[in-house]
């Protein structure tokens, strides 16, 4: 005998296993596959009826970072989403507008999950959105996220001679510690719970570095302003 059912016109592009119902010699109805040589009940990956591969165009790719309406980020930023199912290649729009009439980004030779954009205006708001494509054609735009560049800011840190305490006061664009505290004699050190205290080259927000400084005094730091350190 040979049978069809129709299972629906929108099943994104991947490979599905499916089993038939049936009754052999009287027997209880089952959910498997049978043939001369035996058979078992479908357990959702052996004793199948059968293989089914569809070929479609993706689904359309969830966005991640920068997160939906952030109001403090870098003018140079990495945008970022979750890849749906399959091999895929990406296509990227950035604008300053909700309708995307004027793109200031439009890139559709993305093969990873992210992008780096930099030279954004500081105090800009900024729409983008992601689709994936392959060879079955394109997936539907991501939902819009929009974030905005922060606007610049200028803060002293005042340190003493000899051993302080310090942190980074804003979103900086450059985290070294010669950047940021050019005259300071010693390393900035971090505490770790594993392993105590160790050197760092980069000094992130929300962290206290032990830095010694020759001579007490104030250090200028340029950036954008944080809602907040957790």
């Amino acid at each position: 005998d040979e049978y069809q059912s129709s299972i629906g016109a929108d099943l994104p592009g991947v490979v599905y296993y499916y089993a038939s119902r049936f009754q052999y010699t009287g027997g209880p109805y089952l959910y498997g596959g049978y043939s001369s040589g035996g058979g078992g009940i479908w357990n959702g990956t052996t004793h199948v009826s059968g293989l089914l591969t569809v070929q479609a165009a993706p689904a359309t790719p969830v966005l991640a970072a920068p997160a939906n309406g952030s109001a403090y980020v870098s003018p140079s930023v990495l945008l970022a989403w979750n890849a749906p199912p399959g091999l895929h290649t990406y296509h990227v729009q950035l604008a300053q507008d909700s309708t995307f009439a004027v793109l200031l980004l439009d890139d559709s030779t993305i093969t990873t999950v992210s992008r780096q954009v930099s030279g954004l205006e500081y105090g800009a708001t900024y729409h983008w959105r992601v689709r994936a494509a392959n060879a079955f054609g394109p997936s539907p735009f991501s939902p819009a996220w929009v974030f905005t560049v922060f606007t610049p800011e200028t803060t002293l840190v005042e340190v003493g001679p000899n051993w302080n305490v310090v942190s980074v006061p804003l979103t900086v664009l450059d985290g070294r510690r010669s950047a940021l505290f050019p005259t300071a004699s010693s390393e900035a050190f971090a505490f770790n719970p594993i392993g105590g205290y160790a050197g760092r080259d980069t000094m992130q927000p929300g962290t206290g570095y032990w830095l010694k400084f020759p001579a007490g005094g104030a250090t200028s730091v340029s950036g954008g302003l944080r809602p907040s350190d957790t």
